[in-house]
């Protein structure tokens, strides 16, 4: 005697479900996170179009998707899912002299005015010198 469940509204609300197929409702992995607070299964798409992500609509994920077709905008769909444009922790190199010996992140030893005026035009603005410490307390 199995009675067939819809979502949490229609329950509620004791009304036959019309959303429900028809099977039950199932929930994947036993914590519910693949439905919604209505009971309803989530729709997600594994990306959006630049369009929808720049103006932060939710995108049907069609090509073209139907925020663009609707409002007559080209609709580009770039690399990959879940990918961004930079990678994270990716290092950008800004000048030749970069690409032979890294200095980001790196402090020098003891750095004079000498060497930073030396040194590449970039460098100078990224690194100060540290006071010298006497020990003579």
């Amino acid at each position: 005697m199995s009675q067939e469940k819809g979502c949490i509204r229609c329950e509620r609300l004791e009304l036959t479900c019309s959303y429900v197929a028809s099977d039950t409702i199932e929930m994947s992995d036993g914590h519910g996170d693949d439905l919604t607070q209505a009971g309803i299964k989530r729709r997600r798409i594994l990306r959006a179009c630049a369009a929808c992500r720049s103006a932060k609509s939710k995108c049907s994920g069609t090509c073209p998707c139907n925020r663009c077709q609707s409002q007559g905008q080209d609709c580009v769909f770039g690399g990959e899912p879940g990918s961004s444009s930079v990678d994270i922790g990716m290092e950008v190199q800004t000048s030749p002299a970069s690409t032979s010996q890294s200095h980001y992140g790196s402090v020098p030893s003891q750095a004079s005015p000498m060497d930073i005026s030396a040194g590449v035009a970039g460098d100078a603005q990224r690194y100060v010198p540290f006071p010298q410490i006497s020990s003579s307390r």
